[in-house]
């Protein structure tokens, strides 16, 4: 399973008793933990959360973020820690692959666009969402194929900053915006 990079990704699993096989709530809310490729040590130990109503149901939510320790390219294994009926066990419940995180967008006319800094239609609410990504020009005559780190996003604007490119880009020119 892919990941894509600053996504929460949700993981369920079922305990089940020893003896029966049959789907059994575990003793106390199970543990997890979730290391990366060859590491020994986690990188994050997410709250297992029990399904309302649903016996034995659990899922864990795995925010892999940048801030969490996670790294584009590379694998990660979630690994529960139940006991039910007083055995204790542990497994893993998914192996996933961290992906970048891909957005297209357009630019819009305005009377500041430059080389630099230009309008577009990105709507993230947060200033720098896409700050330390990377822009890539894809339907842009002037630009087409060139590629610059983001290093500022407005919000309330949705102006954003790169280094600069060789030209100032037009209404419509398309792009995309690539965090590793």
């Amino acid at each position: 399973m892919d990941v894509r990079l600053e996504d929460t990704a949700i993981f369920d699993f079922i305990t089940r008793s020893g003896s029966t096989g049959a789907a059994t709530d575990a003793d106390s809310t199970p543990t997890c933990e979730v290391f990366e490729e060859t590491t020994d040590a986690a990188i994050l130990s997410p709250t297992v959360v029990k399904r309302t109503g649903k016996t034995g149901n659990y899922r864990v939510p795995v925010a892999a973020t940048n801030a969490n320790g996670f790294e584009v390219g590379k694998y990660y294994n979630v690994v529960v820690s139940a006991t039910v009926g007083s055995v204790a066990d542990k497994a893993v419940v998914m192996t996933f692959y961290v992906v970048p995180r891909i957005r297209t967008g357009v630019v819009v006319a305005d009377t500041g666009n430059s080389a630099t800094t230009f309008k577009t239609d990105l709507t993230e609410a947060s200033n720098d969402w896409w700050t330390n990504t990377f822009l890539m020009w894809i339907d842009a005559a002037a630009l087409e194929g060139q590629v610059k780190p983001v290093t500022g996003f407005t919000a309330a604007s949705d102006f954003i900053t790169c280094d600069a490119f060789t030209a100032t880009p037009t209404n419509g020119d398309r792009f995309v915006l690539i965090n590793i």
